[in-house]
């Protein structure tokens, strides 16, 4: 009922939010061995998470940290 209230736009961004979450741990399942890739992130300290959230928005300023870190 709540969601229902919402503007459109809301709704629309909730819809989003939860595509990208379960994108995430659709990935985080069924891919847990990246191999050598698997390997960098971890060195980067950068989780599957980081690095969908990235993908998703465009915002890549973390990852850029924690590569330069």
């Amino acid at each position: 009922q709540a969601f229902n209230n919402q503007s459109f736009l809301s709704q629309s961004w909730d819809m989003a939010k939860a595509a990208q979450s379960g994108a995430a741990s659709g990935v985080t399942e069924y891919l847990p061995d990246l191999g050598d890739f698997g390997d960098l992130l971890d060195a980067a300290d950068i989780n599957v998470t980081m690095l969908i959230e990235a993908i998703a928005t465009g915002d890549v300023d973390a990852l850029e940290d924690k590569f330069q870190a």
